[in-house]
């Protein structure tokens, strides 16, 4: 489960970064580490939105779904890394 405050983002494991490098870098470590446990499309959505920097449209574009749809296929997909490494605590 994912806390919210203005200036941070905390994960229940207490890993504390800010908008913007900080959680694309903490996100990319999670991603490659865990990659295999998910999904082809929720690896391939993860992998253009956060490595090539593709923005929810160009997503959208690819797969001829709605913005919404790869919004929410991203944000489930974050959830079950960081449940990944909640439980498995394998990243340093």
């Amino acid at each position: 489960m994912l806390y919210k405050s203005v200036r941070y983002i905390t994960y229940r494991s207490t890993k504390e970064f800010q908008y913007g490098t900080g959680k694309n870098n903490y996100i990319n470590s999670l991603f490659e580490f865990y990659e295999p446990l998910l999904t082809k499309k929720q690896a391939n959505y993860i992998e253009l939105y956060y490595a090539d920097d593709y923005s929810l449209g160009e997503i959208a574009g690819e797969y001829s779904v709605s913005r919404q749809a790869v919004y929410d296929n991203i944000r489930r997909s974050e959830k079950i890394l960081q449940q990944y490494e909640d439980k498995l605590e394998l990243i340093p």
